[in-house]
């Protein structure tokens, strides 16, 4: 422990003290340059004196001493150091230049470093209290929290206090000089004591490496996490449908719903969901139908609607689950879905009631709510209803505490409101949903673009949308039939063998929104009217270029984007075309390589699918081909780190196929790749 004080006041003090007081088992050695004796153990004036192998470093000394604590560990064959000292890399060019010192030491020796600026480790199995945390959880229990906050830690054994919920191990990780997300959770991944993974995010250094592992670990068990800094202020603007649509949080729920990791809204909502899932991890629900059973009306009405509003089903119930309940219900009470119990519900009516519903095979979970009525033969009823067939339980419990005791100690998840109860069983809808998922390999990224590197020479960043159709082409994604002409003489003879009618367009780079700028001539016929067409466009834009295009089929207008996100990489949009996607804004996101079941998720997560599957005796849109197009794009921007933004915005698709009409892809050559 470098930093050990004897005055009751310091960090360092209070650091040693939980060492002691929470019996820490192994060996504690206090580090202090007046040597001596602190909490009754032999102090150190320096790492280098200890004469035992140490296993863990905990520094907390002043940032300027801190790099010659490192050193000394480093020399000392020290495993790992844990620096809780602040004051680096958050705190100016000092800062900056401490933490670069202690980056070259950790590459020079192998020493890992957590940290600095971090509130420190708790392991509750080692009784290790390697926090400047004086209150700490002490029951043992399988949720570990990462926690990028420090401050934030004393709000999660807060609440784990309150909620009851056990603690396996907490670890502030700080600034991650070295030690990241993606090395914690490997290691809890593999953790026998860990069976959930909490994490509170601000931000995330190499995203794909830290979505990879999130992947690898929710295969095993659930990963929950509260981002914070979900704003995205400031930054370059952006020149692109996609880049305007991909904000930094729009990107975030995309990719933690592409690796699994169950991402919540809110405080209250980031404990509902680690209560639930601890809990219900070994009876995840079959599907997404739920059975709401009250003795109140107005909170289960309440609890139906956000069913609905976050994808859970309360289906009708089948006449012969019906006619079993009517059995035990008052004759006032409601046997549907909500089931009514009413609070006239005799009392040894409960048990067999809610069995009923445990059996019931058209819902695979249940939402018990009782406001008022205190009467333990609910709460046997409840706990009676999982044990039948093993189905996930959670309840609404008010004024009820003779309830809320005897199903607290059956372990049921317990909620304050129904917002809050429907949200908790949501995840555990969500964490099946993802582990039912067909799993597919990452692919690797191909060739990169012989056309955009001989552009990238030229010094070209804004594409022409006849440019960015070539690059499209070396990918193999469909675009419409065209070609530049120079004047009138060239277009006449191009436009025969295109077949009328033709669209004429002005290339001209930088030129994003060309139907605004009335730079689209659609509909022309037939020579004498292509002949003005060309006239005018000489006339209006004499400096840009010419291109005849077949003009497309009617068909579904879609868009495929991507831009390259600065903590994930490239990220693709895919959505309704055309006019649509500013006005409906209907994108599903996910970061690149796609796998195909991402890319079919994709297809069937926007609000317009309806219009792609069939709507009203339409036809309906090859989604195996979409698919096909989506990993082709795909591909284009995974091979290509340069592109920093692309749309193909519309992607007309319609019985025949799909090609794309109209493209733009910017270049930035300046831009780094997220490893």
């Amino acid at each position: 422990m470098v930093g050990a004080s004897r005055h009751p006041a310091k960090l360092g003090h209070i650091l040693a003290k939980n060492l002691v007081e929470y019996q820490f088992a192994g060996a504690i050695y206090p580090v202090n340059p007046q040597g001596g004796e602190i909490l009754g153990l032999q102090a150190y004036s320096r790492v280098t004196e200890i004469p035992d192998r140490v296993d863990l470093a905990l520094i907390s000394v002043p940032a300027a001493r801190v790099v010659q604590a490192v050193a000394d560990c480093a020399a000392a064959g020290v495993s790992v150091a844990v620096i809780l000292s602040s004051g680096f890399g958050e705190a100016g060019d000092t800062g900056q230049q401490f933490q670069l010192e202690i980056r070259e030491l950790i590459e020079e020796t192998g020493l890992r470093v957590l940290g600095p600026n971090c509130m420190g480790v708790y392991n509750i199995q080692a009784k290790l209290n390697g926090t400047y945390f004086w209150e700490l959880p002490r029951v043992a229990g399988k949720i570990s929290f990462l926690s990028q906050s420090g401050a934030y830690g004393g709000i999660l054994f807060g609440e784990a206090t309150k909620q009851g919920l056990g603690i396996s191990k907490f670890v502030s990780i700080g600034n991650q000089i070295d030690i990241g997300f993606p090395d914690l959770l490997e290691y809890l991944g593999q953790d026998d004591a860990t069976e959930l993974v909490a994490l509170f995010i601000e931000d995330v250094k190499a995203g794909q490496k830290f979505l990879r592992v999130v992947e690898r670990v929710v295969r095993k068990k659930p990963v929950v996490a509260l981002k914070a800094g979900r704003s995205e202020a400031g930054g370059r603007a952006a020149r692109s449908h996609t880049g305007s649509l991909a904000g930094a949080w729009e990107v975030y729920k995309a990719a933690s719903r592409q690796a699994g990791m169950i991402l919540a809204q809110d405080t209250d909502q980031f404990f509902d969901l680690c209560r639930t899932l601890s809990r219900w991890r070994g009876s995840l629900p079959r599907d997404n139908r739920v059975v709401v059973a009250t003795i109140s009306g107005g909170p289960c009405v309440i609890a139906s609607d956000i069913c609905e509003e976050v994808g859970l089903k309360v289906p009708h119930l089948e006449e012969q689950t019906r006619r079993e309940l009517r059995r035990y219900l008052p004759f006032f009470g409601a046997d549907g879905n909500p089931v009514d119990m009413t609070p006239q519900m005799a009392d040894e009516n409960f048990q067999p009631c809610l069995e009923v519903l445990g059996r019931a095979a058209e819902i695979s979970g249940i939402i018990a709510i009782n406001v008022g009525l205190d009467k333990p033969e609910f709460a046997r009823g409840v706990i009676k209803a999982h044990k039948t067939k093993g189905k996930p339980v959670v309840a609404l419990i008010i004024s009820a505490p003779a309830v809320a005791e005897e199903l607290a100690r059956a372990d049921i998840p317990l909620f304050p409101t129904p917002e809050r109860a429907v949200r908790g069983y949501q995840g555990l809808v969500q964490y099946r949903d993802f582990l039912n998922r067909v799993e597919e390999v990452w692919p690797e990224p191909g060739p990169p673009s012989r056309e955009l590197a001989r552009l990238a020479k030229e010094g070209v960043e804004c594409l022409d949308e006849y440019e960015t159709k070539r690059v499209l082409k070396e990918y193999d994604i469909p675009v419409i039939e065209e070609q530049v002409v120079e004047d009138v003489q060239d277009a006449l003879p191009t436009a025969s063998w295109l077949g009328y009618p033709v669209v004429v367009k002005v290339l001209a780079r930088g030129l994003t929104h060309k139907t605004e700028a009335g730079a689209v001539f659609m509909n022309i016929e037939d020579s004498e009217a292509l002949e003005q067409v060309i006239a005018t466009v000489e006339d209006k834009f004499p400096a840009g270029r010419i291109l005849l295009q077949r003009q497309a089929q009617a068909g579904v207008e879609i868009i495929i984007g991507a831009k390259r996100d600065q903590t994930f990489g490239p990220v693709l949009a895919f959505g309704l075309g055309g006019i649509w996607t500013e006005v409906l804004k209907d994108v599903a996101l996910r970061v690149a390589p796609l796998r195909r079941v991402d890319a079919r998720e994709m297809i069937r997560e926007i609000k317009g699918y309806p219009l792609l599957a069939g709507f009203r005796g339409r036809p309906a849109i090859e989604e195996d081909r979409l698919v096909d197009v989506l990993l082709k794009v795909s591909a284009l921007i995974n091979a290509n780190p340069d592109i920093m933004e692309l749309d193909i915005n519309p992607l007309i698709a319609n019985q025949e196929g799909m090609v794309a009409v109209d493209a733009g892809l910017l270049l930035n050559k300046k831009m780094e790749e997220p490893s």
